[in-house]
């Protein structure tokens, strides 16, 4: 009795320190999830409408079949990450989530080779700019879906023109060799298209990769970082963080970052508790549980 009880406390006390790991080590995986209040029958309707009005009737037509949204890719926009001093991914990925805009990117493939990208993001209260080229009935309608997911553009890459680049296809090798799933971010000071941040073995951010390459090769002020790249296909997070904080956008006001995005001043108050001090705590407690336990039934 006393063996199986001692059994039992201490299956508890694993388990719990297992699901609160497993919780704390969840990042959204890749490919990203949806949110919960994303209506996709409405999303899809919105990318069908809109790639069967510009494409030419011998095309396939696109149905909201074709619509996979396990293949969006969730993107941080509109926060500066090396701004922070705290190099823990998991805080990077808690920062991201509270302070930037978040949109998904989803491609969608035609037969011919063309890929069409709707970005979805939660539409905005209208703006000054907005309310002066709408009417009000146009405005009336842009209100109504004010706080909910819509299609707020769409990007067309022909086959024999510009081809489709996939981020998973970028970044694929190093989530394979670190054994974790890259954030992505743009809008950052120096670079006009998103990166990936995946972490390194000491949970902070190791890897720094370029979707666009070019997009930071172009620039001679970067291209110390260019070699690094060719050799081993991403870039030391630290390293590049801290050349740019050394070298503020503000001196090079052309490098702050591409659309969407851009810096902007928001503010952090750090109010995460760090996941590992309830694991120790009831690891703790068990262990000492299981010992008295020991003792008593000796």
């Amino acid at each position: 009795m006393k063996r199986r009880l001692i059994t039992v406390l201490t299956i508890i006390v694993f388990s719990a320190m297992l699901l609160l790991s497993a919780n704390a080590n969840e990042t959204g995986g890749v490919p990203a999830s949806m949110p919960d209040d994303m209506i996709e029958e409405e999303i899809a309707s919105s990318i069908v409408m809109f790639i069967n009005s510009i494409t030419d009737e011998s095309q396939q037509n696109v149905t909201a079949g074709d619509i996979d949204f396990s293949r969006a890719y969730k993107i941080y926009v509109s926060y500066n990450v090396f701004d922070l001093d705290d190099n823990s991914f998991s805080q990077i990925i808690n920062v991201c989530e509270r302070s930037s805009i978040i949109i998904y990117e989803i491609p969608v493939f035609l037969e011919n080779g063309d890929v069409y990208v709707a970005n979805i993001e939660r539409r905005m209260p209208s703006n000054e700019n907005l309310r002066m080229v709408l009417s009000e009935s146009e405005l009336a309608e842009y209100e109504l879906m004010v706080g909910k997911w819509v299609v707020s553009a769409m990007h067309q890459y022909l086959a024999d023109d510009v081809p489709f680049v996939d981020y998973y296809e970028i970044v694929k090798e190093s989530a394979r060799a670190t054994g974790a799933d890259p954030i992505f971010v743009g809008g950052l000071p120096y670079f006009r298209t998103v990166v990936a941040i995946l972490p390194d073995e000491n949970g902070d951010a190791g890897r720094l990769i370029p979707i666009n390459p070019p997009a930071f090769l172009w620039y001679d002020s970067l291209s110390m970082f260019s070699y690094e790249y060719s050799q081993n296909g991403w870039l030391d997070y630290s390293t590049v963080k801290e050349y740019i904080r050394t070298h503020p956008p503000e001196v090079y006001p052309d490098l702050s970052g591409g659309d969407p995005g851009g810096l902007s001043n928001v503010t952090y108050d750090d109010t995460s508790f760090p996941w590992w001090i309830p694991v120790a705590i009831i690891g703790l407690i068990g262990l000492a549980a299981v010992f008295i336990l020991k003792l008593k039934f000796m």
